[in-house]
């Protein structure tokens, strides 16, 4: 199974599996920006037996899931989080380089992708699946995705 791992400024190693770790690496990122620390910690992918189909559900969930904006209508994630378009990665390699790549505006795409809401921000919004062949179904009336949904593949059959 394919994990994410976060290092922190102390050196400090662990696998990010919930939305405490989540919560853990925000207030490092606190921490950084209002410079308690120089430095912030990194991030590493650990590759795993269901790292491609990881990757897989990756890609279709960034070509898939939309959310509605304040232009009334739905966007893909990278309209919304204002990030470049997305191009289908096709392993770790290419998923790290993705990830580590900063938007226009120097946030990095994993950054971006952290917590995805409305226009962009922490906010819930509508969320949903867009088939592609004129089908969609709601994923949330009102809600938010963090980075590590992003991996399943059980989004397009809720």
């Amino acid at each position: 199974m394919q994990k994410l791992e976060f290092t922190n400024h102390k050196g400090e190693a662990f696998t990010i599996e919930d939305e405490n770790d989540m919560k853990r690496i925000d207030a490092e990122e606190e921490e950084y920006i209002a410079g308690k620390t120089d430095k912030f910690g990194s991030y590493r992918f650990i590759e795993g037996e269901y790292t491609q189909e990881r990757i897989k559900n990756f890609n279709d969930n960034m070509k898939h899931i939309r959310l509605w904006d304040y232009s009334e209508k739905y966007v893909t994630i990278t309209e919304n989080e204002k990030m470049e378009e997305f191009i289908e990665v096709k392993n770790i390699d290419e998923l790290y380089e993705y990830m580590i790549t900063e938007a226009p505006d120097g946030i990095s795409n994993i950054g971006k992708l952290d917590i995805i809401g409305y226009d962009g921000t922490n906010q819930p919004t509508k969320i949903i699946y867009d088939y592609g062949n004129g089908e969609s179904h709601i994923i949330t009336e009102s809600g938010t995705l963090s980075l590590g949904i992003l991996f399943e593949n059980y989004l397009k059959d809720i």
